[in-house]
């Protein structure tokens, strides 16, 4: 029967090879312990830079889908560096939405845009809580949110943004929109943006 220390031992080596891996793929680097050079101090400082990870990933995806709407040809250059120059200077959810621009864009008065990064706590489904906070983003998008005030969205293009995961994502998101449409929902999602009109919400899925 393995000891406690040999246990401990094994444990500590697998998270210390874990981390290492991790970390070398991240600097790139070879061969080098990080583990041994964190100390207890260090990991919990680790864990509070974590917390925003989300942000980070966030505000990555939202930057991502400013240069698809560029490369798209539904903003301008220079409407395009408006956006991205907001997007970087605005807390998030500041104005209730990652993206809000007030321009022209076509005959509509601007877009909207939600960004989320949801990994579905099922294998193709997201879960109860992510659909809903998913339904109040739309609900959101198609008639304004209390934290833009006076903001009327009607003629505004919507876009709900998604990460990307691979696979899992978008088979949750066809579901979600699937379900959205039987209940009278104009949502669809769109691999292409063209055509684009201010009645509907377009679900783009992004990779970083």
């Amino acid at each position: 029967m393995p000891s406690a220390e040999m246990s401990a031992a094994t444990r500590s080596n697998a998270l210390a090879s874990q981390f290492n891996d991790f970390m070398n793929r991240a600097a790139a680097t070879i061969g080098c312990d990080y583990y041994s050079r964190m100390s207890a101090r260090d990991f919990v400082e680790l864990k509070n830079v974590l917390s925003n990870i989300n942000n980070i990933i966030t505000l990555r995806i939202t930057h991502a889908f400013a240069e698809r709407l560029l490369r798209c040809g539904v903003v301008s250059k220079a409407q395009y560096a408006a956006i991205d120059a907001d997007i970087e200077s605005t807390s998030a959810n500041a104005n209730g939405y990652d993206v809000l621009f007030t321009g022209n864009v076509g005959m509509a008065r601007g877009i909207v845009a939600e960004v989320k990064c949801n990994i579905p706590v099922k294998s193709d489904r997201f879960g109860a809580a992510q659909l809903a906070n998913l339904e109040k983003d739309v609900e959101g998008l198609l008639h304004g949110k209390t934290k833009a005030k006076g903001l009327d969205t009607k003629n505004y293009l919507k876009f709900l943004v998604l990460l990307d995961d691979g696979e899992r994502v978008r088979t949750a998101a066809g579901h979600f929109v699937s379900a959205m449409q039987k209940n009278g929902c104009n949502i669809v999602i769109a691999d292409t943006i063209r055509n684009l009109q201010t009645d509907t919400v377009y679900v783009i899925i992004l990779k970083l």
